[in-house]
């Protein structure tokens, strides 16, 4: 399914169409109300996310090289 935005997703969950990642803060309502339900819990709550991705295919070259150096570098990061 393809939606416009994260609001749709939720939307579209709450309509039976499946189930999602979705932000706290956007899905706090719904939980409150019992229309969702939170399948799963962490202990400790991830204090940012980051996701680094590109469309797929051959990517220019200067986004091959952002690509190279911020792996090279969360190796050295560990377990944050």
């Amino acid at each position: 399914m393809i939606v416009p935005d994260l609001r749709a997703v939720l939307v579209a969950v709450v309509a039976g169409a499946g189930i999602s990642v979705l932000p706290r803060y956007l899905a706090d309502p719904a939980l409150a109300a019992g229309s969702l339900e939170a399948l799963h819990r962490t202990q400790v709550q991830p204090l940012n996310a980051l996701h680094f991705v590109t469309p797929s295919g051959p990517a220019p070259a200067s986004v091959a090289l952002v690509q190279r150096q911020l792996h090279q570098q969360s190796e050295v990061w560990g377990p944050l």
